[in-house]
């Protein structure tokens, strides 16, 4: 009787965690969220929008008030709306937990951003990094383009900012010695010269994106990095 209870609560578990991955994209026991978008009626990916960053939140929320261990997010993204991307973003700036961030598939234009918010960024052996000016559709009347096109401007000066301060760490830039406006105009150069920049994970890491591409020494797995920041190593 003990043994059918035991394996039936077990099973009952099972279901719960399949349930919180596939319709809440958190794992609560492992303190893991997924980040990707919703199928959209032509099927196609519905990338950041409002549905992801209400849900990313009340998932950090819950992560935090249920422990203090490290949060892994996974992302697979193409990007997509600026401010969903932003709230996003300083959810993880504001988390008290330690937050591990890990690139799959794709982390491209607004998936290039909310990355950067994170204390460990890691990248997948094969995942692509992109990024760009993004684009802008502007309407309404003449005040208001003018009054829009100034707000891109700044959230331009915003994204640069936000690439530059990580950048500036990393390994390329270093090398040059680069003063923070050095690398804003590099950046600068690459998304006019390609409009779309992409990079290989190594190249991510070269470049300050991320930390390291998972397998590298001392980050050879999700598990033991996630155990290597809990034991303070």
């Amino acid at each position: 009787m003990s043994s059918t209870i035991i394996t039936k609560k077990g099973r009952n578990q099972k279901h719960d965690i399949i349930e919180e991955l596939h319709s809440y994209n958190i794992c609560i026991d492992t303190r893991e969220i997924f980040l990707h978008g919703e199928p959209s009626d032509d099927n196609s990916d519905s990338g950041v929008e409002f549905r992801m960053a209400n849900r990313f939140l009340k998932n950090m929320r819950l992560l935090q008030a249920s422990g203090d261990d490290p949060i892994i997010i996974h992302q697979h993204t193409d990007g997509g709306d600026w401010f969903s991307g932003m709230m996003m973003y300083d959810a993880i700036i504001g988390c008290q937990c330690h937050v591990i961030f890990v690139m799959h598939g794709t982390a491209a234009s607004m998936g290039s951003i909310i990355p950067q918010s994170a204390d460990t960024r890691i990248i997948m052996p094969s995942c692509i990094f992109m990024v760009h000016d993004g684009s802008t559709c502007l309407s309404g009347t003449h005040k208001q383009v003018q009054s829009a096109a100034q707000l891109e401007e700044r959230l331009r000066e915003q994204m640069l900012d936000i690439y530059s301060s990580v950048c500036i760490n990393g390994h390329f830039f270093q090398k040059e010695q680069a003063t923070d406006k050095k690398v804003k105009e590099y950046i600068i150069g690459k998304m006019n010269e390609k409009e779309d920049w992409w990079l290989n994970a190594r190249e991510t890491v070269a470049f300050g994106f991320a930390d390291a591409v998972l397998g590298d020494e001392g980050y050879d797995t999700i598990e033991t990095i996630r155990d290597s920041i809990i034991n303070g190593e």
